[in-house]
């Protein structure tokens, strides 16, 4: 049977361009109008067509609430608004999140070894998981609270939560395979609390903790989501994922220990010191007993990719050599404390791909530099008669 249109003009009407009325469109935006750290789409609902076009697409942008007009579109016509796409499960089963979930993760500690079940949260759909998102703090958060705590006169102290994910339930079932070693034919395992790999763990941590925080009496700032304030007490926390600054007066920070170690398995980390910091990776390096610098970079030696791996042998050698451990280090060093090893830091880390020998003794002169100055570092000079406000964590100081 044909259709009028076939009939009148002698061919069928072209319908590639027809989608499903209400699926999930993908925005492709221009490389020229958004940053290298932007989304390459904007997720929106088809409404309708273009009247004027042929192929132009109107979609609705749910996030802002906008209508775009766009003819660079990608759908995914499985799923409506409303609907998420399901994988084929077993019976008995109502969704299963991961293909292949467990792995187990081995670590060498300073004094024993340590294995964690982890989950293949990278081989997650991306359709089931509804949000990930968990905010962390920036370095001038950081600094503001020093520069805070040391015009008031404040301690500052650290706390870790032990295991901090499997503390957070899931809002939704996740369902696994057995992990190695516990094996029951026909059976899965239903995941309750969040585990280390699933990409909603985080944002999950995030919630739990966030409402433990609350129903102690603090407030999240409202330009910054990873400080919470408690006036009662006068106690300024940054929270870092599972690692909590604490700013306050010493009662104030032996209450808030005492609370939170009612709640999760923590570790009192107690003050907090640069040279703390730089000892630990010295120790981590096998560097401590080394004899000091002047300077973190040798005038006489210029850093280049001649210096990487030419033989077989010598790249064997080098794979063994913690290099971009070392680099990251130093990098975290550079970015928070110590801003004198941060061209040093840079020459490094342009090497990091394919390290060689001589990069490698470069590196280690800077923990011999850093080794002879750990009580170097950014200082924040109090100014009495200077009110202290909260300011600092909207301007970044």
């Amino acid at each position: 049977m044909k259709t009028p249109h076939e009939l009148f003009i002698g061919y069928p009407p072209d319908v590639g361009h027809i989608r499903t009325f209400g699926c999930k469109a993908h925005i492709n935006q221009r490389k020229e109008t958004i940053g290298k750290m932007d989304p390459r789409t904007q997720i929106g609902i088809l409404l309708e067509y273009d009247p004027a076009t042929k192929d132009g697409y109107l979609v609705y942008l749910p996030h802002t609430r906008q209508l775009v007009l766009s003819r660079d579109v990608v759908f995914d016509e499985a799923i409506l608004r409303g609907q998420e796409k399901k994988p084929r499960a077993p019976p008995a089963i109502d969704l299963i999140y991961l293909q292949r979930p467990e792995t187990l993760v081995f670590a060498l500690k300073p004094d024993k070894y340590k294995a964690r079940i982890v989950a293949r949260g990278f081989e997650q759909d991306g359709n089931q998981v509804d949000d990930v998102f968990s905010p962390t703090p920036s370095y001038h958060i950081v600094r503001s609270a020093f520069a805070l705590a040391n015009q008031l006169n404040l301690e500052i102290h650290q706390m870790d939560i032990n295991t901090a994910f499997l503390n957070a339930p899931l809002d939704k079932p996740v369902f696994m395979r057995c992990p190695p070693g516990y094996k029951k034919p026909g059976h899965v395992v239903r995941l309750w609390k969040a585990l280390y790999g699933l990409k909603e763990a985080p944002r999950a941590w995030n919630i739990t903790l966030h409402n433990q925080l609350l129903d102690r009496g603090f407030v999240r700032h409202p330009q910054e989501p990873c400080v919470y304030l408690h006036k009662d007490n006068n106690i300024l926390l940054v929270v870092f994922v599972e690692d909590i600054l604490i700013v306050s007066e010493q009662e104030g920070v032996t209450w808030f220990k005492q609370q939170l170690s009612s709640v999760f398995a923590t570790k009192d980390l107690g003050e907090i010191t640069q040279p703390q910091y730089i000892v630990k990776m010295l120790k981590r390096f096998s560097m401590e007993n080394a004899n000091s610098v002047d300077f973190p970079y040798a005038s006489d030696v210029q850093l280049t990719s001649e210096m990487s791996p030419k033989t077989d042998e010598e790249k064997t050698k080098m794979k063994k050599v913690p290099y971009r451990q070392l680099v990251g280090a130093l990098m975290f060093c550079s970015v928070t404390c110590r801003p004198d090893i941060a061209y040093v830091v840079k020459e490094l880390a342009r090497y990091a791909h394919e390290p060689g020998l001589e990069h490698w003794q470069a590196a280690k002169r800077v923990l011999r530099y850093l080794s002879g100055t750990k009580d170097k570092g950014i200082k924040s000079k109090a100014e009495p008669g200077k009110e202290a406000t909260g300011d600092a964590f909207v301007n970044g100081g």
